[in-house]
């Protein structure tokens, strides 16, 4: 008996308490073996649908497919896409028009001859169109969207093996209307082909804090393995400088503030070794804490996770404020998942869960139920009956998490064609006011968006944890712009009040404007109507609704009363842009039809 309670003991104290999932049973879904797998609302409807692509022997062998979300806990299939393994996808607004795109790309067959990447533009009506791109067809390989450059649109950066067996990197700048071309870099690559799963892997941020995107890069091919970090120094100039990130072969990195600081931290995953096999059991994780100055510490470290096949995530799981991590990959069993908790001062506990065993898949966190609290898509050949599939799991904690409020008092620098916006960082029940992360949105005065505001879940080198946007290269005329704020488990705040700055054409010192927008809209979300409180704004004259698209949907011109009540049983699911005028001011706002 002794015995006995002298190894439970033991267990406890090497596993914490289990963190328990739920399977979502109605969920009917390809399974995504040798491939990936990804999240995004498509429609902007609220609920995330479902991207595939991989392997599954009980119906085509390769897959590729989108999956709309019907709200109901199952998904209909939108599209059928060339499907690939050994890959990539991420989603980003190339043009800003508040549908995320996506570019994805591997290997059609295994080999590199049959390479495929592709770049998918959302057309808004549960479709896409191909666009061209000047981007060589890669597998083992890495995608992002980033915006280098500070001018609103996202520019993507890739790193893989072509179609020729040879190590390919390089950044497209995006130069508007659907085009990219690409940028001359001192961002350099590595010899050598494909090895044995080969990863490469990037991440992102402004490590830094100077209002710029740096990166962190991990290489790897057939002949050597490196990771280099560059620092962003503005207009596509890059300078390689030193890291104490540790040099490792299978990496896989992600950025996200471990300790709520305000700061970046850097997650890293990966071997010392030259070539793994499946059973490699000598992988380790480190998390680095960001000292500034582009300078990072070692905190915390695990052996024995996995590299081979290694997918990696964060985010508030257990619903304490704090991200935590997720790990999915090749380890002594084969199947490996670990879920890390944060357990403050910079370290980490490895907890027990309830997940299935799975081999050569991915896993990723979402709000899949909308109930603020992270669930997870799992997909892979689970065991022990080795079939491919794709699962939902719901959190089953009973812990409560509540939007973060909303950014107050707005307020905007304007230095030549340039603007710096600022905010007062908000606060939240969990997460600590350092630790939240925020979208902006930025758009004319025909609504047109400049920054559309959408970001990949959990990309925070998308968002921005400082209270503080740059935006640069701005043409004349009048700008608005608004301010979310994100805690980790990626619930969002309602959205500002709307600021509004002038860039002038001979503006070349220091103009600052308060923010004067105060009407107010409801229910926002709306369905069949949408009030407009019109009580806090005088000699209101025009009133006009239109969509991202610019198109006027409805207008009314004079005899407007102190509120309005707009039938919007007719207009179609998204977003739109209220538009009052008054006497010397245009006053912009946004609602969200469902």
């Amino acid at each position: 008996m002794k015995m006995c309670i002298i190894f439970y003991l033991l267990l406890i104290s090497q596993l914490g308490f289990a963190q328990s999932f739920e399977k979502v049973t109605s969920v009917d879904l390809p399974g995504a073996y040798l491939g990936f797998i990804s999240w995004a609302d498509i429609n902007n409807d609220g609920q995330l649908d479902v991207f595939t692509s991989g392997v599954d022997y009980g119906e085509t062998n390769y897959l590729a497919n989108i999956f709309r979300n019907n709200g109901n806990d199952t998904f209909i299939q939108i599209k059928e896409l060339p499907s690939v393994i050994y890959g990539d996808i991420k989603w980003g607004d190339i043009n800003n028009d508040g549908y995320l795109d996506f570019l994805y790309s591997g290997t059609k067959s295994g080999f590199p001859v049959d390479n495929y990447t592709a770049l998918y533009k959302n057309k808004g009506d549960n479709d896409f169109e191909l666009i061209d791109i000047p981007i060589p067809d890669l597998d083992e390989c890495y995608l992002e969207f980033v915006d280098f450059n500070n001018d609103g649109l996202v520019d993507i950066f890739y790193e893989g093996n072509n179609s020729s067996n040879n190590f390919s990197i390089g950044i497209l700048r995006n130069i508007g209307s659907d085009s990219f071309i690409k940028i001359n870099t001192n961002i350099t690559g590595i010899s050598g082909g494909r090895g044995n799963f080969t990863h490469n892997s990037m991440t992102h941020g402004d490590y830094d804090n100077d209002g710029d995107e740096d990166i962190l890069i991990g290489l790897s091919s057939v002949d050597t393995f490196c990771v280099q970090m560059y620092r962003n120094d503005g207009n596509f100039n890059f300078t390689k400088i030193q890291t104490s990130i540790e040099n490792m072969n299978y990496t896989n990195f992600k950025t996200i503030d471990i300790d709520n600081d305000g700061q970046l931290d850097i997650i890293e995953t990966g071997s010392y070794l030259k070539e793994l096999n499946s059973y490699d059991k000598d992988s380790k994780i480190f998390v680095y804490k960001n000292k500034g100055s582009l300078n990072f510490e070692e905190k915390w470290s695990y052996t024995g996770i996995g590299a081979l096949w290694n997918v990696l995530d964060v985010g508030d799981i257990n619903v304490d404020g704090m991200a935590d991590i997720i790990l999915h990959g090749a380890g002594p069993s084969n199947q490996s998942l670990y879920t890390f908790m944060n357990k403050g001062n910079d370290q980490f506990e490895l907890v027990d869960n309830d997940l299935p065993d799975c081999e050569m898949g991915g896993i990723k966190l979402g709000n899949f139920n909308n109930d603020n609290i992270l669930d997870i898509i799992y997909s892979g050949r689970f065991q022990p009956s080795e079939t491919e599939a794709t699962y939902i799991f719901l959190n089953a904690s009973d812990s409560m998490n509540n939007k973060p409020s909303v950014p107050v008092k707005l307020s905007h620098q304007i230095n030549a064609r340039n603007a710096i916006l600022t905010w007062n960082r908000a606060s939240d029940d969990l997460t600590d006011s350092l630790g939240l992360i925020y979208s902006i949105q930025v758009f004319d005065t025909a609504g047109k968006n400049i920054v559309s505001g959408l970001n990949y879940l959990g990309n925070y080198g998308e968002m921005h944890i400082n209270n503080k946007f740059y935006l640069n290269n701005l043409h004349e005329g009048k700008y608005f712009w608004e301010v979310r704020s994100i805690d980790n488990s990626f619930v969002q705040s309602d959205y500002s009040s709307v600021d509004s700055f002038i860039i002038k054409s001979e503006n070349t010192g220091i103009d600052k404007v308060n923010n004067k927008v105060s009407f107010t809209l409801y229910p926002n979300p709306c369905k069949n109507y949408i009030s407009i409180d019109l009580s806090l704004i005088q000699n209101v004259d025009l009133i006009e609704i239109s969509d991202m698209n610019g198109k006027v949907l409805y207008k009314k011109d004079g005899n407007i009363g102190s509120t309005e009540i707009i039938n919007t049983s007719l207009f179609e699911k998204g977003i739109y842009i209220i538009k009052l005028n008054t006497d010397n001011e245009i006053h912009l706002n946004k609602f969200i039809k469902i």
